[in-house]
Order: C-alpha cells, then sequence, then structure tokens
C-alpha cells in the first residue's frame, strides 16, 4: 500500500500506515515486532492510550523513512488530550 506524506511546516507528516490493536499490555513492543514480522513491515510506530494500544506498519519500499511521524498517531493523541466538540459541548474522547 502505498504511503502519502504531507508537509506542514517543516514538519513531514506520513499517512496511509495499516494500523492494528494489540492486546497484550505488557508486551506491547513485543507483540508488535512479531506482528511485523508476519506481514513483512519493516517500519513500525506504537501508539498507547488509556484504554488501548495500536501498532501502525509500512514498508519503507513505499516511500516511508524511518524517524517520520504519523498523522494519524498525532490527531489521535491529541483528541484524546483535548476531548472533541460534540453536541455543542466538550467531551472527553480518550479512544
Amino acid at each position: 500500500m502505498p504511503l502519502h506524506t504531507l508537509q506542514i511546516g517543516k514538519t513531514r507528516l506520513v499517512c496511509g500506515l495499516f494500523w492494528q490493536s494489540l492486546s497484550r499490555p505488557r508486551d506491547l513492543w513485543k507483540e508488535a515486532c512479531q506482528l511485523a514480522t508476519r506481514i513483512d513491515a519493516d517500519l513500525l510506530v506504537l501508539r498507547k492510550d488509556q484504554a488501548m494500544a495500536q501498532a501502525g506498519y509500512a514498508n519503507s519500499k513505499d516511500g516511508g523513512k524511518r524517524g517520520q511521524q504519523s498523522l494519524a498517531a498525532i490527531i489521535s493523541k491529541t483528541i484524546a488530550i483535548e476531548g472533541a466538540h460534540y453536541d455543542g459541548h466538550q467531551q472527553p474522547a480518550h479512544n
């Protein structure tokens, strides 16, 4: 799956990662790496929040580069921290 790169100011963000939920809270990194091997991904980002954990996967051959930030991870973290405006009110949005 091709990745897309978006530049905002001086920051380059990557879009189009393959996201998977993780289920072993004590071994998130190990679980994420094992899944990366199974799906032949050589890049991953681990996102952990209060109620869930996810890993986003990509391949460098599809245009991903080590150290790029994920747009989806940044947006979801911002919403989790700041909440969301819904039905006329600011409400928490933890996941």
